[in-house]
């Protein structure tokens, strides 16, 4: 019998139960990068739109994830995503120059 965790609520959860969590936030994780990469692919084509607009769906992605217990993983993203930000600025204004 495999061991169950007990979370500091005391409501238990079983290695199946961890497991399709686990692959939840994974495929939420997915799921956030497929969108990054259509974000990018607008941007390159010149889409005029806000990065605030694609900011605000990318954090809703980043908040569920963080909400199935994707910390480190929400973490990482938040962090991308500002980076992200910083990049976006400096490529519409090096092209807005040219």
């Amino acid at each position: 019998m495999k061991p169950v965790k007990i979370l500091s609520s005391g409501i238990t959860r079983s290695p199946g139960v961890i497991e399709a969590e686990n692959e939840f936030v994974t495929e939420m994780v997915d799921s956030f990068y497929k969108r990054l990469k259509q974000f990018i692919a607008m941007i390159l084509k010149g889409s005029t739109t806000l990065f605030a607009a694609q900011k605000v769906v990318l954090s809703h992605n980043i908040e569920s994830i963080q909400d199935f217990g994707g910390d480190n993983q929400a973490t990482a993203l938040e962090l991308l995503v500002e980076k992200f930000e910083k990049d976006v600025d400096e490529w519409r204004y090096l092209s807005s120059s040219t």
